[in-house]
């Protein structure tokens, strides 16, 4: 489903006409609410950059979400996968006052900074630099990017799955309109019907396959 067709579809369906502000804050609420709460292995990415001499912490990718995990490849080639914690443990179990950090060693943690744009790492090596590697789920473009043809263009979110997209978009044009809850409610069920399927092939069949944990199969009667 393109961006066109998409609009269509919420103003046939709807009846209403709206402006494209409008469309668009419809359709980016639906998709940022999707992304949110379905954990698809189709938005993950990873980064790798070098971690400086004595650098002890990293700008994260501007287009994630969530982060699954962070790793290091130390001189010696070996990868080290970071164990998450909290900014005081570092600053108190690893304090940096200037010059040289009193540690130093591979990393062995790391932790998000409250405005969740770095990251810390600890501890750190004085004289050598490391790979760094995030892994994370990215903010995928939405389909109101100016930068896509909106008679041509698909998402892989409208392409594969524009039911889930278009039944989110009618709740929030449905909340707009201030429609009478009898039809809001039947948007929100379509469209929380529709997302739970999504969520069980994103995250049940996308995260298994049948060597390892065999073929789904339905109870007979």
């Amino acid at each position: 489903m393109t961006y066109n067709e998409l609009v269509a579809a919420i103003q046939d369906t709807t009846e209403q006409t709206f402006t494209t502000v409008q469309l668009d804050l419809f359709i980016t609420q639906t998709e940022n609410k999707i992304y949110a709460v379905v954990d698809s292995p189709n938005l993950r990415k990873q980064e790798t950059k070098t971690l400086s001499a004595g650098a002890d912490y990293f700008v994260l990718p501007e287009d994630y979400l969530y982060i699954y995990n962070v790793s290091i490849i130390d001189p010696a080639s070996n990868t080290i996968n970071l164990i998450r914690k909290d900014e005081s443990f570092l600053r108190e179990a690893y304090p940096f006052t200037g010059g040289d950090n009193e540690v130093s060693a591979p990393a062995k943690y790391y932790a998000i900074s409250n405005d969740a744009t770095i990251a810390s790492v600890a501890p750190v090596f004085n004289s050598l630099s490391v790979q760094i590697t995030t892994y994370y789920a990215e903010q995928p473009l939405s389909i109101t990017n100016p930068q896509f043809n909106d008679a041509t263009t698909e998402t892989r979110l409208s392409g594969k799955f524009p039911n889930v997209l278009l039944n989110g978009c009618l709740v929030e044009a449905a909340r707009f309109m201030k429609a009478e809850q009898d039809i809001i409610a039947n948007y929100d069920n379509m469209f929380n019907q529709s997302l739970s399927e999504f969520k069980v092939q994103q995250e049940g069949k996308n995260k298994q396959d049948a060597y390892r944990n065999g073929q789904t199969r339905v109870p007979v009667q």
